[in-house]
C-alpha cells in the first residue's frame, strides 16, 4: 500500500517554505538594491530548488511502501538508503491520527505508532487520506472484532462542554512559570536598571510594566494553547479500547490500549481543587506519558467534576475512592526545614545585590512566616494506600496527583532512605512500572514511617503474586 499522492505536494511546498522564509529573513531587505540580471538568477536558482524539492518529493514517495499481514506491519522505504521495518501487531500500544489545518483542508493526516517500552514513536507514516489512516488504525487493534461500528456511530463516555473547556483554560495555567518570572526579575531587578534608566523609566515603574507584561502574556498563551488542544474533546470506550479526539486547529485522534494500562492518574491543582474538579490521566507501556499535556500521560478526562472522574475512571480501569493513610509526623519538620531554608537563600540573595525594602526581601520575611503552615499543607496532601486492585500515592498541594497502580503491572517496588529521613524515621517507598521507568515520572511513597514503609512494601508484595494467578 501507498502514502496517499497529495504527500508529494505537501512535502514539497513544506520543504519550499522553509526555503522562503529564509530568503526573506536574509534578503529582503537588500533587494531593492539588486540589479535585473541578480533577480533573474536569483528566480532560476528558486524555481531549481522548486523543481528539485517536487522530484525529492516524489521519489520518496514512489520509494515509501507498507502493508500488515495477519501479525505484523511492514514498511519499506528509502531513496539511497533502503529500510525495512518489521513491527509486531501485538506490541502496538498507542495509535495516533495528527492532522493539523493544511493536512485537514488537504483531507491528509499522519499516523504515529507506539510500542512496549518505546520511549519514543516507533513509526510515522506520513501522510496516509483519513479514512485510510482509521482503517489501519483499526486494523492494528489487538483482540478487534471482526465486524464493529465506526467510533462516530458510538456515544462518547465523556464529551467536553464549553464550561469545562473555559475552566479547564483558565486553570491550566502554568504558575510556575508565572512565580519564576517574577522571582527572577524580582531578585535582580538591577540587571535591567541601566536599561530602563536609559529609556527614561524608573526602576520600579520599569521592572513593574515587564513583571505585569510578562505574566499576562505566560497567562494568556497557556490558557490559549489549552483551548486549542482540547477543543471538541471526545472519549469513546470499547470492548478493550478507549479512543479520543480532540483539537481546534490541529485535530489528533488517538487510542488508550485498556488492557496496557500502567498508571491512571487524579490530577487535582489548586484551582480545581477549589472549584471541585479534577482531570483523570493514563499511563501506558508504549508512552513515556509529558508532552504533559500533550505526550506521556494521555488525558482521558481533561476536565470533570471530581465525583464524575471517580466515576469514569471506575469505567475505565475499577478504581475505587482510595482510603487514603497519612505519611510520617516527623516529615512536617522535613519539611519545615527546607522552607526555612529557601527563606534564608532569599534573604542572602537579597543582602549580596544590595536590596532593602523591597519586594525580594519582604518576600522572604513572609516566606519564613509561612514556613510552619506550608509544612502542614505539604503534609496533609500526601498519603498511600493499598486497594483491592490498585496501590495508591498521594503527592502534592499545588498540583495533587492520586495515583492508581495494578498490582499485576508492578516491576519492582524500592525502599529508599536519605541520611536525614534515617535520622527522623521515616522511609520512601518508590514504585515502578513498564511506562513509568523515567526517574521524573515515577511513582514514590514520600515519608512513610519506617515500619509502615516495610509493611507497606510487603503488601503490595503479596498483592502484586495475588494478581499474577
Amino acid at each position: 500500500m501507498k502514502l496517499s499522492r497529495l504527500t508529494i505536494p505537501y512535502n514539497a511546498l513544506k520543504s519550499s517554505s522553509y526555503l522562503f522564509f529564509f530568503l526573506v529573513f536574509s534578503g529582503s531587505f537588500s533587494l531593492s538594491k539588486l540589479s535585473l540580471q541578480s533577480l533573474a538568477v536569483i528566480s532560476v536558482v528558486i524555481a531549481i530548488l522548486l523543481t528539485a524539492s517536487f522530484v525529492w518529493s516524489f521519489l520518496v514517495w514512489k520509494n515509501y511502501s507498507y502493508w500488515v499481514d495477519k501479525d505484523t506491519l511492514r514498511i519499506k522505504k528509502g531513496v539511497i538508503r533502503k529500510k525495512n521495518r518489521r513491527i509486531p501487531k501485538k506490541r502496538v500500544q498507542n495509535i495516533d491520527i495528527k492532522r493539523n489545518v493544511v493536512q485537514r483542508a488537504l483531507g491528509i493526516s499522519e499516523i504515529k505508532l507506539e510500542t512496549a517500552g518505546g520511549g519514543k514513536t516507533e513509526a510515522t507514516l506520513a501522510y496516509l487520506d483519513l479514512e485510510e489512516a482509521r482503517e489501519l488504525r483499526e486494523n492494528l487493534k489487538q483482540e478487534k472484532e471482526t465486524e464493529k461500528e465506526e467510533n462516530e456511530t458510538e456515544e462518547p463516555i465523556y464529551e467536553i462542554s464549553d464550561k469545562e473547556l473555559a475552566l479547564l483554560s483558565l486553570t491550566s495555567v502554568n504558575f510556575g512559570k508565572v512565580f519564576g518570572i517574577l522571582f527572577i526579575f524580582g531578585v535582580v531587578p538591577t540587571i535591567l536598571g541601566r536599561f530602563l534608566n536609559e529609556a527614561n523609566l524608573g526602576l520600579t515603574v520599569g521592572t513593574s510594566i515587564i513583571l505585569v507584561v510578562l505574566a499576562v502574556f505566560t497567562l494568556v498563551s497557556s490558557s490559549v494553547s489549552t483551548f486549542l488542544q482540547y477543543w471538541g474533546f471526545k472519549l469513546y470506550k470499547n470492548d478493550d479500547n478507549l479512543q479520543y479526539e480532540r483539537g481546534l486547529l490541529n485535530r489528533s485522534e488517538g487510542s488508550i490500549p485498556l488492557k496496557k494500562i500502567q498508571r491512571v492518574t487524579l490530577e487535582e491543582n489548586f484551582l480545581k481543587r477549589v472549584i471541585g474538579y479534577s482531570s483523570l490521566n493514563i499511563d501506558t507501556a508504549g508512552y513515556s506519558p509529558s508532552e504533559s499535556i500533550e505526550k506521556g500521560s494521555e488525558a482521558a478526562i481533561p476536565m470533570a467534576k471530581r465525583g464524575l472522574s471517580m466515576d469514569l475512571a471506575n469505567q475505565i480501569a475499577d478504581i475505587q475512592e482510595p482510603d487514603l493513610k497519612n505519611i510520617g509526623e516527623n516529615a512536617k519538620y522535613r519539611y519545615l526545614a527546607r522552607y526555612i531554608l529557601s527563606s534564608s537563600i532569599i534573604f542572602g540573595l537579597s543582602i549580596i545585590i544590595s536590596i532593602s525594602n523591597q519586594m525580594v526581601l519582604l518576600t522572604g520575611f513572609l516566606l519564613l512566616a509561612l514556613s510552619f503552615t506550608a509544612s502542614k499543607l505539604k503534609w496533609k496532601n500526601k498519603g498511600f494506600s493499598s486497594g483491592k486492585e490498585h496501590c495508591i500515592t498521594v503527592n502534592g498541594f499545588w498540583k495533587r496527583k492520586t495515583n492508581f497502580i495494578p498490582y499485576f503491572r508492578i516491576q519492582n517496588i524500592i525502599g529508599t532512605q536519605s541520611i536525614l529521613q534515617k535520622r527522623l524515621g521515616l522511609a520512601n517507598v518508590d514504585i515502578d512500572t513498564a511506562g513509568t521507568g523515567n526517574i521524573l515520572n515515577r511513582t514514590v511513597a514520600v515519608d512513610l514511617e519506617a515500619n509502615e514503609a516495610e509493611e507497606f512494601r510487603e503488601k503490595i508484595f503479596e498483592k502484586f503474586k495475588e494478581s499474577l494467578k
